[in-house]
């Protein structure tokens, strides 16, 4: 008779994304180079838990809702920072915000109403890297329609040495959209380190699904996917979406990797 799994476990608090009105005080990183709106409720962005940046992420879309968790849980990503300056991409010129690059534009000797603007999403640093990464996120059927634009902007970062990265929501294919949502509810769930020794001595050699190893070790599968979420259980996220009955293994938490990212 096939053993009884177990239904998926709910985190003991519900971990919505909330929205919030810029200005509102919640906690999440107050400087970005504009005002943040989602653009169908204008009620303020998203707001995307992550330790990669000083407080939650705020965001104008669930594409890069997604793209926030994508890097929390990419171990080449140190540091993922929301809109983080303007840049003319005539001059490749960059500064925090649009006023003060129109002053930098004209103290260079630049006409500022020649400028070219571009308000970059998000600014990556990786892990051992001093080149940063400036990051557009649109859909693909917007992206197709401003390419001449984008290229531009590529372009405009290659000029003064810094990474150009286009992530478009054909990125996010199905389970790995899922498992992303599912790990940034259970990431940061704790789990006793005697449990966790137990859970990663059963599948130092083998691999298990998640509800024969949590009755054959004891843990709880919430326990388990916080195990998954910080990468000491190893699964395939593009390929298997993580439920009781998803197959695990050992794996090494420091190398993760889920980003196409720029060479």
């Amino acid at each position: 008779m096939p053993s009884k799994q177990p239904p998926s476990p709910r985190p003991s608090k519900s971990r919505r994304l909330p929205l919030a009105k810029p200005g509102d005080d919640t906690g999440f990183v107050q400087s970005t180079s504009r005002p943040l709106y989602t653009s169908r409720t204008r009620r303020g962005p998203l707001l995307a838990p992550s330790e990669k940046c000083d407080g939650l992420l705020p965001c104008e879309s669930v594409l890069e809702s997604t793209f926030v968790a994508a890097t929390r849980f990419d171990t080449r990503v140190a540091q993922a920072y929301p809109q983080p300056l303007v840049m003319d991409v005539v001059t490749g010129i960059t500064a925090p915000d649009r006023d003060r690059l129109m002053e930098r534009l004209a103290a260079e000797g630049y006409s500022p109403s020649d400028a070219v603007l571009w308000f970059v999403d998000f600014e990556l640093e990786l892990v051992g890297s001093l080149r940063p990464i400036y990051v557009e996120v649109k859909p693909a059927k917007r992206a197709g329609d401003i390419a001449s634009r984008l290229e531009a902007r590529a372009q405009a970062c290659e000029r003064i040495g810094v990474g150009f990265m286009l992530v478009l929501d054909e990125d996010f294919q199905e389970p790995l959209a899922s498992n992303l949502r599912i790990l940034q509810r259970y990431a940061g769930m704790p789990v006793p380190d005697a449990t966790k020794a137990r859970v990663l001595h059963s599948v130092l050699h083998q691999s298990m699904r998640l509800f024969e190893l949590a009755q054959a070790t004891g843990a709880g599968l919430a326990e388990l996917y916080g195990l998954v979420s910080t990468g000491h259980l190893g699964l395939d996220l593009r390929a298997e979406l993580l439920s009781p009955r998803a197959a695990v293994q050992a794996a090494d938490p420091a190398h993760r990797f889920i980003l196409d990212l720029p060479q």
